[in-house]
């Protein structure tokens, strides 16, 4: 039986983009993996390489092909973004309501099709997308009039669907306030985060949802990962780190925020954001195996001390006007390694580079 087979495998989760000015872009990447021998696993990253021999890559290329403006301005216009490669379509939740539909079949000039009015079919309000094999699940918190949640519903749409449709094709019921959702890489379930934040008067339970469609989305189930085999054992994980409210069960704090895979497929990570732990889930069981504390810095060791380094932006190309086209402030940092004494990072723009400078300002002009 599915209940007894861990036959769904994750897939990895979409990164989440807020962007200020809700202008929600479009870039490519191109990168090419070179390997000379070995294939590549199913559910690792990366390339795999026959034993002892590195795998090697190329420079990764990233060029802005086209943007699209949803015109909603500090308001959640363009959040979280799916992308079907069969239709060439962009699945995009915002905060007012509504999926929209826009066509990338010509990168560099994204459309807009239609939108999903969610608010209007479901009366609930979108929080995540994902799409696979023609099919695009949604989401959808549900409150009452006080604004307590409720259990809440993934609603389904064929991925080609000609015009903005008047119901879903279907409908699964799920935890209070799903907050973020995946398909599984085969295609055969929906993992769901069910966040259960408090309200004026209510404080459901977290949990993670399981959707089977191995059979099919008619006859599609649905099981519950709960944490309520954690209740009376409060005591038990604070001892080990994870931070729990005073007069709170471990199901009622716990509030689920966003699922990862392991590599062969069979366990999900999901974070606890407020209880400072990560919550281990078997897939094929929908079973909470164990809730990992992330830990504390200690403060009590001293105050921290800062080193300072000199960053010289690298020009990256040129303006029109053939001034050096610098790359930028940084944006997040990652730590690669320590090589011949220097520290190496990754790291990518923030800003952007630099413009022309011009009588009023500098402006965006490069060639690269």
């Amino acid at each position: 039986m599915f209940t007894r087979t861990p036959a769904l495998y994750l897939s990895r989760p979409q990164k989440t983009t807020s962007r200020l000015l809700l202008t929600l872009s479009l870039a490519f990447l191109a990168l090419s993996l070179l390997a000379q021998n070995g294939s590549p696993k199913p559910f690792a990253r990366g390339v795999a390489s026959a034993p002892g021999q590195p795998v090697t890559s190329s420079v990764l290329d990233i060029n802005l092909l086209g943007s699209y403006a949803s015109g909603i301005f500090d308001d959640g216009g363009a959040e979280i973004p799916a992308y079907d490669p069969a239709t060439k379509r962009l699945f995009v939740v915002n905060a007012q309501g509504t999926v929209d539909v826009l066509s990338i079949a010509n990168p560099a000039s994204p459309v807009k099709l239609f939108a999903i009015d969610i608010k209007a079919i479901t009366g609930g309000t979108p929080n995540s997308v994902d799409v696979k094999l023609g099919l695009v699940a949604v989401a959808v918190q549900l409150e009452d009039e006080a604004g307590n949640q409720l259990p809440g519903l993934v609603a389904f749409f064929p991925a080609d669907m000609a015009a903005a449709p008047t119901a879903p094709k279907k409908t699964i019921p799920v935890g209070a306030l799903p907050d973020m959702l995946t398909f599984t890489p085969n295609g055969r379930g929906v993992l769901v985060a069910n966040e259960g934040e408090p309200g004026p008067s209510l404080n459901p339970e977290g949990s993670v949802s399981v959707i089977n469609l191995i059979a099919g989305l008619e006859t599609a189930t649905v099981q519950t990962a709960s944490f309520a085999p954690y209740n009376g054992r409060e005591a038990e994980l604070r001892a080990k780190g994870v931070r729990i409210f005073p007069g709170q069960s471990a199901a009622a704090d716990f509030e689920p925020e966003y699922i990862a895979v392991s590599p062969d497929g069979e366990q999900a990570f999901v974070t606890l954001q407020e209880a400072n732990a990560f919550a281990v889930v078997n897939i094929g069981y929908a079973t909470v195996l164990d809730i990992i504390p992330l830990g504390y810095k200690d403060h009590s060791r001293g105050k921290a001390t800062l080193k300072q380094y000199n960053f010289n932006e690298p020009p990256i190309g040129k303006t029109f006007g053939g001034a050096d086209l610098l790359f930028g402030g940084l944006s997040g940092l990652f730590f690669e390694k320590e090589e011949n004494g220097k520290y190496i990072f990754v790291t990518v723009p923030d800003r952007g580079p630099n413009g022309e400078e011009t009588a009023a300002g500098p402006s965006f002009c490069p060639i690269m």
